[in-house]
């Protein structure tokens, strides 16, 4: 067996000095993973999650594996994590925060300390169980096509090796490990797989796993010739800019499978299924309409599908106005004037004339947020500041940098926009004040 991983891992482009950093839970499969680098003289690392699951067992996995790095003179990494409050937190399944909290880690560890590589012990029949888990999430090639073997630095050498390969090789070894007790329970969905449905399937068909990994070999295969067309096709409809690319929605109404082909430029940059489908019906959207992943926005606009990389907000702290304020920068450029002269000069959307004595300092200067109303000039009623504003026909880009003026809660002024009448000076305002967003308007002094 040692020869053969040997080989394999010259293959995957594994090279003789190389630091390797292995997640090992202390089960069987990164056991003897731990136990073929070291009998293959490799420089690696062990690297331990307790997740808090599983009580004392935990600590006992916990202590098999600092063991396991002392009985082979190897560097020992190891963290705690609160899974079940996490995932709490975050809205996410056990298993999901799980796999987050490690990968996050793992990637972390490699990079502040110097690994080369990051191994994980999957096997064979991890690779069956994640074609049906997927297969029931509705996944398309990538997800049935199966676990890279290589994905960047993280490297997964034992997926052609079958787990009774892997028992045989620690037995004639006279190893020991550690048992997950959990992974017997029917709580989750990948236990119940591998517990229930694959000894079923391989009853009626003894080949059937042999036969599925073939068909992930095919389906690999074929996940490698679509992103080549995908590439080549893209280069015909895609603008690529450096945050993102534009989708020509012309070119993209004269293909057929274009629900399809959003998918494949959507999906791996974290759109849902539901959302790439809402995006597919591109012919009935109106222009501005967004969606937003973890990582970028999706926008609809006249003539393009506009995907582009999310920009962190910077925080925006509110500005105040005070009495005896004449100018603010934060978070936006206002001017103030008093002793304003109603009778003359030019008012435009860039300023709003109030009536001081209807005001309560000191002025919020914030950006609109959603519920926010206010009783528009010229206008009977109050109105949703979004609903203006889409009447407006702001575009959605505009919309995040627009600010309020507000008075005690109440909104004098959406900037650059429209005054609240409310607020508005009028023929027996006595002390009008001006606000300014810029040096274009006519002072009236």
């Amino acid at each position: 067996m040692l020869k053969a991983f040997n080989a394999h891992l010259s293959d995957l482009g594994i090279k003789p000095g190389d630091k390797i950093l292995l997640a090992c839970s202390g089960g069987a499969d990164s056991t003897a993973l731990a136990f073929l680098l070291k009998e293959g003289a490799y420089d690696f690392s062990l690297a331990h999650v307790n997740y808090l699951l599983r009580g004392s067992d935990s600590k006992k996995d916990e202590a098999f594996v600092k063991a396991l790095s002392s009985k082979f003179k190897v560097p020992y990494h190891s963290i705690r994590f609160e899974t079940r409050r996490i995932a709490k937190k975050e809205k996410k399944g056990i298993q999901e925060t799980a796999r987050d909290l490690r990968y996050q880690w793992l990637k972390n560890v490699a990079k502040t300390e110097g690994y080369d590589f990051i191994f994980t012990a999957h096997t064979r029949d991890d690779r069956a169980e994640t074609f049906f888990l997927n297969a029931l999430r509705g996944s398309g090639i990538s997800g049935l096509a199966g676990i890279p073997e290589k994905n960047q630095n993280i490297v997964r050498p034992l997926l052609d090796v079958s787990k009774k390969e892997i028992l045989q090789y620690l037995r004639r070894k006279k190893m020991n490990w550690r048992e997950d007790q959990s992974n017997l329970l029917p709580d989750y969905t990948r236990n119940r797989i591998r517990n229930e449905i694959i000894p079923r399937l391989e009853n009626i068909y003894p080949e059937a796993l042999e036969n599925l990994i073939r068909s992930q070999e095919i389906l690999k295969g074929q996940q490698h010739l679509l992103e080549e067309l995908l590439l080549d096709f893209g280069k015909k409809i895609r603008t690529e800019f450096e945050d993102g690319f534009d989708i020509s929605m012309k070119a993209l109404k004269a293909f057929s499978s274009s629900p399809a082909l959003l998918r494949e430029w959507l999906r791996p940059l974290g759109f849902s299924p539901e959302q790439v489908r809402d995006i597919s019906n591109f012919s009935k959207k109106r222009n501005g309409k967004n969606w937003l992943s973890k990582t970028h926005i999706c926008r609809i606009n006249t003539e393009v599908i506009s995907v582009r990389t999310r920009k962190e907000k910077p925080v925006l702290r509110p500005g105040k106005i005070l009495k005896k304020t004449t100018a603010i920068d934060q978070p936006c450029k206002l001017r103030i004037r008093r002793k304003v002269n109603l009778g003359g000069g030019t008012f435009t959307a860039d300023m709003a004339v109030l009536d001081e004595d209807l005001l309560q300092y000191p002025l919020l200067v914030r950006p609109w947020k959603a519920g926010d109303y206010f009783y528009p000039t010229g206008m009977k009623g109050k109105k949703k500041i979004s609903d203006f504003l889409t009447d407006k026909k702001v575009k959605a880009a505009q919309k995040e940098r627009t600010f309020v003026v507000e008075s005690k809660g109440q909104i004098c002024w959406v900037v650059g926009y429209r005054t609240d009448r409310r607020f508005a000076a009028g023929p027996e305002t006595r002390n009008p004040v001006k606000i300014s967003s810029d040096d274009h308007g006519t002072d009236i002094i």
